[in-house]
């Protein structure tokens, strides 16, 4: 380049190698310091799991990237916004949401659930009735149709600070609930996974198993829909 500015647009391989800065003049010329340029390929990608459901990657729309479960992006939720990789999505804790039509393969004999996510504020705007700093992931109610039960993976609010917790319930009000012991921060990306094996349920962040409880009762899945950001109850979700 012979301006006072290089850009090179869509790195490649081909455009690593030394590169030096020059200025001259009829007086004579003057270069700069050699600078390396050294380009790295990002490993390939991990091939799918062969059981896997779905997967809904928020890049520009919430199209199930694993099956035909496609969501829809209401009350404002967008998938455009910036992520841990490419693009997310961004919901508001109380008015906007992802919602998945129920499907049978959404009701699998195990369950595993895992996602990047980022908190921009810890309490979200709203007129229900939920407690202060509780902020749905994933949630599914199940049959009983009653007190909000199922499976969510969230935030909640204890005496030292945000945590994740993770709860699955029985058709009859059985419930088994683990919480994080990392306590969640605002801007700061984490990877959660939360797991529901035959007798026993999982939770961790960041690689790390958290916590863990036995299980004795079946999963009930119910026919109500999947929503991400959400309990799907405009008059519960708060804050």
């Amino acid at each position: 380049a012979t301006t006072g500015t290089l850009h090179i647009f869509n790195v490649q391989p081909t455009n690593a190698g030394n590169f030096m800065l020059m200025v001259s003049s009829p007086a004579g010329a003057v270069s700069a310091t050699v600078a390396t340029l050294v380009v790295e390929m990002p490993p390939p990608c991990l091939p799918a799991p062969p059981d896997l459901v779905g997967w809904w990657s928020g890049e520009g729309n919430a199209y199930d990237l694993a099956g035909t479960n496609n969501g829809a992006l209401l009350g404002g939720a967008t998938a455009s916004t910036a992520g841990m990789a490419r693009l997310a999505f961004a919901c508001d804790g109380t008015n906007s949401f992802v919602q998945v039509p129920d499907a049978p393969e959404l009701n699998p004999a195990k369950l595993t659930l895992e996602g990047w996510v980022l908190f921009s504020a810890l309490d979200s705007a709203g007129s229900g009735d939920s407690p202060p700093g509780q902020q749905y992931i994933v949630f599914k109610q199940n049959s009983a149709g009653t007190n909000l039960e199922g499976f969510s993976l969230g935030k909640t609010r204890t005496d030292s600070g945000d945590i994740f917790s993770f709860t699955v319930s029985s058709a009859y009000g059985e419930t088994a609930s683990l919480q994080s012991t990392t306590i969640v921060a605002t801007g700061v990306w984490y990877y959660v996974a939360a797991a529901r094996d035959t007798n026993f349920t999982s939770l961790y962040v960041n690689g790390q198993l958290e916590s863990q409880t036995n299980v004795d009762f079946p999963q009930d899945y119910g026919t109500n829909d999947l929503f991400f950001g959400s309990s799907g109850d405009p008059s519960w979700d708060h804050r």
